[in-house]
């Protein structure tokens, strides 16, 4: 089935799960005191500031602070990127969502577009993770943890549109935890492929208990496939070609009542 973006229903499906998908979700964001963000209406870009950073307290001897200004190419300040710190360098598997055992800390960057890591001074490098919905994951190495040292770090990426998915069983009735896989085709050009990793790998997302999924794509023609999820084995396959023109508008996806038929088109 082929169809163009229309606010309702139209796409989906979801098809092998990855291991990046499955990752538990990190602990509650701690945000700074005073912190002005509302996640609900997704990353933004502004032209100046909304609120005036905080002054943050220099680094006692035996701490090390971290200052990350994230914005766009155009200079803009980005609220609502999420910026981890981790302990070890991500695999490309785990970009999305590393294993926990690595995170140190987490933040979603505020309306003045800049987060602070205050941390223990181990002298060991530690490795800032930019994403979350609405950015392409990246990853960079940091130097060592350095007692009484501030290391002032500037990020610029860019805000992509959010798919929006709500997944229904043959019913109507909304699916927990839906599988949800949406790539580009074989022949295009995939703008959201993380650097080592198989092209179709990163592009299977697992949904909430109330059946909804988002997925971070750029406006483009997608092969979309929807299942019921690991915990029903991937039942209830459903295929789907989707133009997409980036647009948030909710988009429901009725999966049938048994798996469709692999078409050709979904290799």
């Amino acid at each position: 089935m082929n169809r163009s973006h229309r606010p309702l229903p139209f796409l989906l499906l979801a098809a092998s799960v990855l291991a990046a998908g499955c990752a538990p979700s990190p602990p509650p964001p701690r945000q700074p005191e005073g912190t002005i963000i509302n996640l609900e209406e997704g990353p933004q870009a502004h032209d100046q500031p909304v609120t005036e950073a905080p002054a943050v307290a220099p680094p006692t001897a035996d701490q090390s602070l971290y200052l990350v200004h994230v914005r766009n190419a155009a200079g803009q300040v980005i609220e609502g990127c999420r910026v981890m710190l981790l302990s070890e360098k991500p695999e490309p598997l785990y970009l999305r969502e590393p294993r926990k055992k690595t995170r140190i800390l987490y933040l979603y960057t505020p309306n003045y577009g800049r987060v602070e890591f205050m941390v223990q001074a181990d002298g060991k490098p530690k490795y800032l993770l930019v994403g979350g919905d609405g950015f392409k994951p990246s990853v960079r190495e940091l130097k060592p943890a350095i007692g009484g040292q501030t290391q002032e770090i500037e990020v610029v990426t860019e805000i992509l549109p959010i798919a929006h998915l709500i997944i229904e069983d043959h019913l109507g009735n909304r699916v927990d935890r839906p599988m949800v896989t949406m790539r580009p085709p074989a022949d295009a050009p995939n703008p959201y492929h993380i650097e080592g990793l198989a092209p179709n790998e990163g592009m299977t997302e697992i949904g909430d208990d109330l059946g909804e999924v988002k997925l971070t794509r750029p406006v483009g023609r997608y092969l979309i496939l929807a299942s019921k999820g690991t915990a029903q084995k991937g039942a209830c396959r459903h295929y789907e070609i989707l133009d997409w023109d980036g647009r948030p508008d909710p988009i429901v996806i009725r999966l049938p009542e048994k798996s469709e038929p692999k078409p050709d088109w979904f290799d």
